[in-house]
């Protein structure tokens, strides 16, 4: 049976009870002051978070920020270079650039390369191997390298090397250039070269080289679309290579059947043919004129200080130099005009769309940088071509003030000296100028004594053998009145037209000749007095070499200049040949017809031009008398007069390069080749054609269809269209089949 056990005692159960609720209470407030412990911390905790998060956003802003930085390293360093570049084209041309210049004279070459400055040692040894290859071959080669200061110096025949590479930049602004280069950097050198055709030799780490970042590995993959050729050394680079599956490759050890190899390459290609269409320079003498052809190199312009040109061609050429002419143009056009190169100056970035400033001033440059150094003698027609700055020696003509035009109306000095400053400065950098007349050097005595002092003159000239009366022209009832001038305001277009119609009414016997060029507008003014008197007013042009017949038919010649005028050529010839002349008392008009003694002296305006052409018309004998004087008086302006003193002026200022011999004096003229029929499917054909003229010293005209005329021109490989007019018969001519 079991024992049901006693209860505790109840005093003994409120004292456990009360131990228990104490320990209770304790085990609470322990917890309690856990539980605000763990708040805290959690609260400490949050805080140091919320830190550590803003920490991690500023670093990862700063992150960006030294990415952004890091980026810019090419670019800075690219902009900064290319800045400096162009900035040193600007500046005036340093005898460094001209003995480098100096090379060029008196030497054939096949073409120019240029090894520019590379980063590391194996690509220099790598660029000096592959010149020395192309030096021996025929090429002009220049390796540059960096140092402090400048120097020059022969490596082997042909191969130069060059410190401090931005005193070549100015010589080869007119040059076609093979450039070699694998430093990525060298690109702002390279994009201030307007010709040329890029070799990108890849190096061996593109990604090893200072500044790299995204900017540099883009700037090689621009390489690696514009290159023409494109070498590497290392077959694992194929990587760099991206899509030019015509990447060659050339061991480090370079030979010369991997060089031959890459001369082929170009010689075949029709883009690359300008390497060898660069010119020589061997006893030449050049004339920096404004235009003697358009701007495109398709019209002549048949006037006075072009007939000067062509004269002063000749006299050259009786001394054994080549006188060659340089000229604004809207491209990189040569022509010939009988046998006077012509050259344009412009090319893919320079044009003269817009008459400005700044546009004459890079011509000016890009002139001097064309022929400083180089030619024996430079002449500016007109002399003002010479601003800002001239190349040496130098001589500059004045056909006449050109600058008394009808704006010169100032009202305070310093809108005069902005006005004149061209005139004045470029007088000032010339070291002669000759002027075809006295009123020229007067004026500049006004101004600045010192350079009229170092002005001639040499009067404009006629040659008494081709312009001189003809007793066995025929003799009718019609007086012949003639205009033989360019057709335009200056040259007094308007003031004729007015007093046509009057004189032609009271005169029945009287035509009215307008002999010469001119603008479509003015043109139109003389159609409309052909409509008006059919039969009576004629409008027709004759080249320079039949002007002497114009003036045998002529009786009365007008020279009615309002401005712009030297000792005008046609009122010489006019004189010459018996005519009673009008001219207008404007520039050097004054040093050649004396009022009432050989010719009629006016002020340009309308009314005195009607009344002495009326007073020559009704007085037969005043006419006879001012032809016979007119004669005399043009005997002291006889053209041996005048070849003689341009000749002793030429020979005073050329320079001969050393070693010239008498022997130099025969003229090695260019031939010229016509090749027609070109189009692009018969590239592969016509490349190596081109090429071997080329190489032979001809300079070529290639005639496509306008489709195919997508080559630029440069120097003597010239792509013109089928109906481009060539002003010389080719010594070659051959048709594509």
């Amino acid at each position: 049976m079991n024992k049901i056990s006693p209860l505790p005692h109840k005093s003994q159960d409120l004292a456990s009870i009360r131990d228990a609720y104490e320990r209770l209470k304790d085990m609470h407030e322990e917890q309690c002051i856990l539980h605000d412990q763990l708040h805290m911390q959690a609260i400490a905790l949050d805080e140091q978070i919320q830190t550590l998060d803003e920490t991690i956003r500023n670093l990862q802003r700063d992150n960006i920020a030294v990415k952004s930085q890091h980026n810019l390293l090419f670019e800075n360093e690219y902009d900064a270079r290319r800045n400096y570049y162009i900035q040193f084209l600007k500046s005036e041309l340093s005898d460094y650039s001209r003995e480098i210049a100096s090379l060029f004279k008196n030497r054939t070459y096949k073409g120019i390369v240029v090894g520019l400055n590379a980063m590391h040692e194996l690509s220099v040894q790598r660029h000096q191997r592959i010149l020395k290859e192309l030096a021996q071959d025929g090429y002009l080669c220049f390796l540059c390298e960096s140092s402090e200061q400048f120097s020059i110096r022969e490596l082997n025949p042909n191969l130069y090397v060059i410190a401090q590479q931005e005193y070549l930049l100015p010589v080869l602004q007119n040059t076609h250039v093979l450039v070699l280069n694998s430093w990525l950097i060298q690109h702002a050198l390279i994009d201030c070269l307007p010709h040329r055709t890029l070799w990108y030799d890849v190096p061996d780490q593109v990604n090893g080289f200072s500044y790299c970042d995204d900017g540099m590995l883009l700037k090689h993959y621009e390489a690696l679309h514009q290159a023409d050729i494109i070498t590497y050394s290392m077959k694992k680079l194929q990587i760099n290579l991206g899509w030019r599956s015509d990447a060659i490759y050339l061991s480090g050890a370079v030979q010369t059947a991997d060089v031959k190899a890459i001369e082929a390459k170009l010689q075949c290609n029709v883009n690359s043919l300008s390497i060898y269409a660069n010119r020589s320079y061997d006893r030449h003498v050049s004339v920096f004129t404004a235009t003697f052809l358009d701007y495109e190199g398709d019209n002549y312009y048949s006037g006075g200080a072009e007939r000067y040109l062509m004269d002063l061609h000749q006299l050259c050429a009786e001394l054994g130099y080549e006188l060659d002419l340089y000229q604004y143009g809207n491209y990189s056009w040569y022509r010939k005009f009988r046998q006077i190169n012509v050259y344009s100056l412009g090319h893919a970035g320079l044009n003269i769309h817009e008459f400005t400033m700044d546009a004459l001033v890079s011509f000016n440059h890009r002139f001097i940088h064309t022929v400083d150094g180089r030619f024996d003698v430079n002449i500016y027609s007109a002399f003002f071509q010479a601003y800002p700055d001239a190349a040496h020696p130098s001589i500059g003509i004045s056909h006449g003030v050109a600058w008394d035009h009808p704006q010169c109306r100032f009202h305070d000095p310093q809108t005069f000296w902005n006005s004149n400053i061209r005139y004045i400065e470029s007088a000032k950098k010339l070291q002669k100028i000759i002027s075809v007349d006295t009123n020229t050097p007067n004026w500049f005595q006004t101004v600045s004594f010192d350079t009229s002092m170092k002005m001639e003159t040499i009067p404009n000239y006629v040659d008494p053998e081709e312009f001189h009366p003809d007793p066995d022209c025929s003799q009718n009832d019609k007086i012949r009145i003639v205009f033989p001038r360019r057709l335009y305001g200056a040259r007094g277009l308007d003031l004729t037209l007015d007093i046509v119609d009057l004189i032609l009414e009271r005169y029945p016997q009287v035509e009215f000749h307008f002999v010469g060029k001119g603008f479509t507008e003015d043109l139109q003014k003389v159609e409309a007095k052909q409509k008006k008197w059919p039969g009576r007013v004629f409008r027709y042009h004759r080249d320079p070499d039949d002007m002497h017949q114009v003036y045998k038919n002529a009786d009365i010649v007008l020279i009615p200049t309002l401005h712009s005028e030297g000792t005008s050529l046609s009122c010489l010839e006019a004189c010459a040949t018996g005519n009673t002349v009008i001219a207008t008392r404007v520039g050097g008009l004054t040093d050649l017809i004396i009022d009432r003694y050989n010719g009629r002296l006016i002020s340009p305006n309308s009314k005195e031009l009607q009344e002495a052409i009326i007073e020559c018309l009704n007085d037969p004998e005043m006419r006879q008398r001012l032809s016979r004087n007119a004669i005399e008086v043009s005997k002291a302006f006889n053209k041996d007069v005048w070849k003689q003193r341009w000749k002793q002026t030429l020979l005073e200022s050329i320079q001969p390069s050393p070693g010239e011999t008498d022997s130099s004096s025969v003229i090695n003229r260019v031939k010229t080749v016509e090749i027609i029929g070109y189009s692009k499917e018969k590239a592969d054909v016509a490349s190596p054609l081109i090429c071997d003229f080329l190489l032979k010293g001809y300079a070529v005209f290639i005639r496509a269809e306008k489709d195919d005329v997508s080559n630029p021109s440069f120097g003597r490989l010239q792509w013109i269209s089928m109906q481009t007019e060539l002003y010389f018969e080719p010594d070659e001519q051959l048709t594509l089949s």
